[in-house]
């Protein structure tokens, strides 16, 4: 009898884990519109620079579509937001051609760390990743990110390819 309970609560544990967190239906998601502000600096065949300021008008499940395979393990936090820069660059990419000079190159693109901050904590509050607890080298101080039991099943709603039934 007592297997049988633990049977059963074992898979409505699994369950509720795919789920995503009470209270998340009153958060910005999915098809909700953020705009990533990031910098661009580009540099001309003289060694010289200069930046300009971009926004990347995107949605919350494009954010996590391309950030999430990162964390299929974990991610350290510095490849995450070079992830996002480069992100922010594609959807940015008509914007930068209308401001690049033909003689110049785009040397780095830096989001700014208040939509880095951001995106990883509403992602937090979505349920849909958290900061990875595995142990490390006492001299590794970097910051890894991992996606939880419902970041990896919506991961697989955004990215898993569909086969033709037609």
């Amino acid at each position: 009898k007592l297997r049988k309970k633990i049977e059963t609560l074992n898979s409505q544990l699994q369950t509720i884990r795919t789920l995503p967190p009470p209270g998340t239906d009153k958060l910005k998601q999915g098809e909700d519109q953020f705009e990533i502000d990031f910098s661009c600096t580009f540099k001309d065949y003289h060694y010289d620079r200069r930046r300009c300021r971009f926004g990347a008008l995107t949605t919350w499940d494009d954010i996590f579509y391309t950030i999430s395979p990162l964390m299929i393990q974990e991610c350290e936090e510095s490849k995450l937001r070079e992830s996002l820069e480069e992100f922010a660059v594609t959807v940015a990419a008509e914007s930068i051609r209308e401001v690049i000079k033909d003689e110049e190159t785009l040397e780095n693109a830096n989001i700014s760390n208040d939509d880095f901050q951001t995106i990883k904590v509403q992602l937090l509050a979505l349920g849909l990743i958290e900061q990875s607890v595995r142990n490390r080298s006492v001299k590794d101080k970097n910051i890894y990110w991992t996606l939880t039991a419902y970041g990896d099943s919506s991961m697989h709603r955004l990215r898993a390819l569909a086969r033709d039934d037609g």
